[in-house]
């Protein structure tokens, strides 16, 4: 989005939003490399009335 509106980025501010743009894209994609997904966790309610859960 920020390319279509500034393709060839002039100003200084253009400059660092866009390398800031391409920082965070970076870290996602690391960050997306190194996720793994342990499955499906569980969270559980139970009562004990004195006899039984």
């Amino acid at each position: 989005e920020f390319e279509a509106k500034t393709p060839n980025p002039t100003s200084v501010q253009d400059r660092l939003i866009k390398e800031e743009l391409e920082a965070r894209v970076d870290v996602l994609q690391t960050a997306e490399k190194k996720y793994h997904d342990a499955g499906p966790a569980y969270d559980c309610v139970v009562y004990h009335d004195g006899e039984n859960w």
